[in-house]
């Protein structure tokens, strides 16, 4: 049970021997290694007796002259030295150390163990705390409001399945009187959001679905070109193209939501290159508004991420209404800074916040009440002016 292993790139070679005791392991090593080297002399001064008997031969048939003197001074040398290895140890290899009882040194083993249990703690804190720096997702809803103090209209509890949900309806419900919302008001309301994925896509429908129950006529347009995702969810979809025809209209485009009656949707397919669309079609934006207007009590309008591309602020400059959705533990905090900042330099002020999953909104057994049922949809009135409308975003952008 014996190992040999040269140590790097050194000539020193260490020969490691295993044994029931640290005694015979000794012993076994110490034993193979002079056993080694003993074979090895005993082959070497072989060699050597060898070489000696060669040159002496040769020695002997050297004739005379100067050449033959300096043959026999180099032999002679040479034998010199065969003699010295004959008489001495091994040139190549020699026992630098034989193996011994090691002594205990180094630190204690109980000052070890207390060591590596606060080495341990102290790596773990520390990588907590650099996940916790590297990690941007806003944590919970006090770091949305640091981020950007708006007031909180209504928090949405987040589930997957938002069909049939009393606690998704109720605080959409609240969200309407936050806003108050009327038919003859005729406003359009903007949801965007700071990140991918904080909710806006389904507030915005989930809003458009409590209002047409209460009776109003929705129209529900996705500007989310990008990645336009309204019309997978409702089972809908409008070519986009119908409103660049040669007298296109709105209503071309708009498709009724199948079980919602009075819920008019736009959204298209999603597709690459979409710049020049939006391009064109924010540039027919306030005339698209202003038939949504004759259309619809209410237009809704889902917009790209503003902490990630800036479509958005095209409709915040037209819009009644603007709504931010944010998401604890979704929503990235450079994200919500940067819609801050956009909307700071557009000097427009939010309406105010919508919370996905912040917190419960469950009312006990009135949040389990029976849905109304819709009331009917009674025909568009005649497009108002826009002094209300003005009035209130002056009001709104005046707030800060």
């Amino acid at each position: 049970n014996v190992e040999v292993n040269a140590e790097g790139d050194s000539n020193v070679i260490a020969v490691t021997a295993t044994a029931d005791s640290e005694r015979a392991a000794m012993a076994a090593a110490n034993a193979y290694t002079r056993a080694v080297l003993a074979v090895r002399k005993k082959e070497l001064l072989r060699q050597v007796d060898v070489k000696l008997a060669s040159y002496q031969r040769s020695l002997d048939r050297l004739g005379t002259g100067d050449a033959a003197t300096a043959t026999a001074a180099s032999l002679n040398d040479s034998i010199a030295q065969l003699e010295q290895i004959k008489d001495g140890d091994d040139p190549n290899f020699s026992l630098l150390q034989a193996a011994s009882k090691a002594e205990t040194t180094g630190t204690p083993k109980n000052i070890v163990l207390v060591l590596g249990l606060l080495g341990g703690l102290v790596i773990g804190v520390g990588s907590a705390l650099v996940l916790e720096q590297l990690d941007r997702r806003i944590r919970d809803e006090d770091g949305l409001t640091e981020a950007y103090p708006l007031p909180i209209l209504t928090r949405v509890p987040y589930v997957l399945d938002t069909e049939g949900s009393p606690q998704l309806r109720e605080a959409f419900r609240t969200l309407q009187v936050q806003l108050d919302l009327g038919a003859e008001k005729r406003q359009v309301v903007m949801f965007t959001s700071a990140s991918a994925g904080d909710g806006k896509t389904m507030s915005a429908i989930e809003l458009a679905k409590t209002l047409v129950a209460s009776g109003f006529r929705v129209a529900l347009l996705d500007f989310d070109l990008r990645k336009p995702d309204i019309g997978t969810r409702l089972g809908v979809n409008s070519d986009v193209l119908t409103l660049f025809g040669s007298s296109p209209h709105l209503n071309d485009a708009l498709v009724e939501a199948p079980g919602h009656a009075g819920l008019f949707v736009f959204s298209t397919e999603s597709r690459n290159g979409v710049a020049p669309m939006l391009e064109a079609l924010f540039g027919r934006l306030p005339e698209m508004l202003a038939q949504a207007r004759e259309i619809a009590d209410v237009v809704i309008i889902d917009t790209a991420p503003l902490g990630r591309v800036s479509d958005a602020l095209r409709v915040a400059a037209v819009a009644d209404e603007i709504l931010l959705v944010g998401r604890p533990g979704n929503t990235d905090r450079k994200d919500l800074l940067v819609a801050r900042e956009l909307m700071g330099h557009m000097n427009i002020t939010p309406t105010g916040m919508v919370v996905v999953g912040g917190g419960s909104s469950s009312y006990g057994y009135y949040g389990d009440a029976v849905e109304p049922q819709p009331q009917s949809v009674a025909p568009a009135p005649e497009r108002l002016n826009g002094d209300d409308r003005a009035r209130r975003r002056a009001r709104r952008n005046s707030v800060k």
